[in-house]
């Protein structure tokens, strides 16, 4: 038996052992007296247990307009997912504790939710959000709609973010086409989006809106959609192929006033200042002029490229990159998954996936300027693995004499994320896009 002094004297005694024996009367006959029905299985419970641990419960045990209330079973409707995890659900009732995965969290949550079981719920909100902080790709596309209907900011905030900054590995999957118009209008309306180029993000759009006519129709989607493309960073020859497509030609109507501007913005953009707004002004492209593509060895420091926001972009003050190898194996990849497309890939003869910290600073005279910057890493095929995005100020250095001095924690930005290591180099190949206001 435990025990520890206190000002009022000696406690004697351990509350994990007495919550370890409490718990295993989960499922237990024992002194049950009331039994669960959860299609088809049924559960040995105690009334005590279920109404200290959940409200509902207790307003079905004792409320008089409830039939279970005067019954020794309850009978509950429940999805099949939920289903499958009821008995995890009361494990955790017993004991304060249930173990979940990426693909038990949503029933569990949901139950959580259901039955008002606060803790519980803030906890399966933390996993899930923690989860997606780590890059989960698969996850945030999962997870997305659902943290929507809950009402779970955060997560819906790390939901977009990874989104936006992997679309590469999202845009031909059955995910892109499954986003809703709401979700595509939001993913659209910010800057911090990590593609190729905005062509590229155009054919997509055309390719989930033909797939969704069914739902929405296309010239719906097209009303919403085309307003948050920036037909300003297509060029004159791409946006003449758009013109000239089937598709183009089917909804010219929809299209037209949108591909005209985008040919004004070429023709005038060198004589003019108009154009100021924000569907004039590049995303994060890993296309030139607006990305850098380096090879470089961890543990090293080099100049990245930095470019001065505007509609036609301006090279300014090199930044400094730092690239450290952060031990960890590819296997405890968080970009990984047991299927599907978003599976991280395997390491082949060539090359590695190890876990890598960047360390990016901004020179002194960018001191007081705004930013954003994308850094991605692509496999030994030049394949895009993935990438980790950030905005932020940049902020008077700790020490204002010091040109480069990764010790600083006012103007180092630090990222982690996965990166291939070549065998026969042992370099990594990664796209730094840094955008200075």
């Amino acid at each position: 038996m435990e025990s520890f002094k206190t000002r009022n004297g000696t406690t004697l005694g351990s509350v994990f052992d007495f919550v370890g024996g409490l718990s295993r009367y989960c499922n237990n006959p024992e002194l049950s007296d009331v039994t669960v029905k959860v299609g088809e299985s049924t559960f040995y419970c105690h009334k005590f247990f279920l109404a200290s641990a959940s409200d509902v419960f207790r307003t079905m045990l004792t409320g008089p307009q409830w039939s279970d209330s005067r019954s020794g079973e309850i009978k509950l409707e429940e999805t099949p997912e939920c289903q499958a995890v009821f008995g995890d659900f009361l494990q955790c009732l017993y004991s304060g504790q249930v173990t979940v995965t990426t693909t038990t969290i949503m029933p569990i949550f949901t139950l959580a939710d259901k039955y008002n079981i606060r803790q519980l719920r803030s906890l399966c909100e933390r996993y899930m959000t923690e989860q997606i902080g780590q890059g989960n790709i698969k996850g945030a596309l999962e997870w997305l709609s659902f943290a929507e209907t809950y009402n779970l900011h955060q997560l819906v905030s790390h939901c977009y973010s990874v989104i936006r900054s992997n679309l590469l590995r999202i845009i031909d999957s059955d995910a892109w086409l499954k986003l809703t118009v709401d979700q595509m209008c939001f993913l659209l309306s910010g800057s911090q989006l990590v593609v190729r180029d905005e062509y590229t993000l155009y054919k997509a759009l055309e390719r989930w809106m033909m797939k969704d006519a069914h739902r929405f129709g296309v010239a719906q989607c097209l009303r919403k959609v085309t307003p948050l493309v920036r037909f300003a960073q297509i060029s004159s020859e791409q946006i003449l192929d758009i013109e000239k497509s089937e598709f183009g030609q089917i909804y010219q109507k929809q299209l037209k006033d949108f591909i005209l501007e985008g040919y004004k913005f070429h023709a005038l953009s060198a004589m003019t200042d108009m154009f100021t707004a924000d569907r004039y002004m590049p995303r994060l492209y890993l296309s030139a002029p607006h990305c850098q593509v380096i090879n470089v060895h961890p543990s090293s420091t080099v100049m990245a490229n930095a470019m001065q926001v505007g509609y036609r972009p301006k090279s300014c003050g090199p930044w400094y990159l730092q690239v450290q190898q952060n031990g960890k194996s590819g296997g405890d990849s968080p970009y990984s998954s047991s299927e599907g497309q978003y599976a991280t890939p395997a390491a082949n003869d060539k090359g590695n996936l190890v876990s890598v910290i960047y360390k990016v600073q901004a020179p002194n005279n960018d001191t007081g300027k705004s930013f954003k910057l994308a850094i991605a890493s692509f496999d030994v095929n030049d394949k895009f693995h993935c990438a980790v995005t950030h905005a932020g100020k940049v902020y008077k250095p700790d020490v204002p004499t010091a040109n480069v001095h990764w010790s600083l924690t006012t103007n180092v930005t630090t990222l982690h994320s996965q990166a291939f290591l070549d065998k026969t180099t042992s370099k990594v190949k990664l796209g730094v896009i840094i955008q200075v206001e």
